[in-house]
């Protein structure tokens, strides 16, 4: 059984003329009004939940692009900042290595 969405337009126009013969035959005039607007109103609530489907959908895609765009912003920021403590642990394990050698150059002059 095929899809509604993968038939053509002339295969719906005919679908839908035909139902609407089926539906209208034998039936007076108001009721076919009223059949009518029956059916309208159901086009229109569910063009409606379509829309709003959409909306939905198109909400979650923004989400999700938003969402990745933060994630690769976070992991530049991450790398950025783990360059940051490597840059800072060098300079203290420089003013480590300093301290050390000033130690070691006191004592030797102070034993000497």
């Amino acid at each position: 059984m095929s899809s509604i969405s993968s038939m053509s337009s002339d295969d719906i126009i005919l679908l839908i003329a035909i139902l609407s013969i089926i539906i209208s035959k034998g039936r007076n005039a108001d009721d076919i009004n009223l059949i009518g607007s029956i059916i309208s109103a159901l086009g229109s609530n569910i063009t409606t939940i379509a829309d709003q489907k959409t909306l939905n959908e198109s909400c979650t895609d923004i989400k999700n692009t938003e969402t990745d765009q933060n994630n690769k912003s976070d992991s530049k920021n991450s790398d950025t900042e783990f360059s940051n403590i490597q840059e800072q642990l060098t300079a203290l394990q420089k003013k480590i290595d300093d301290l050390e050698n000033e130690i070691k150059t006191h004592l030797n002059v102070s034993y000497k």
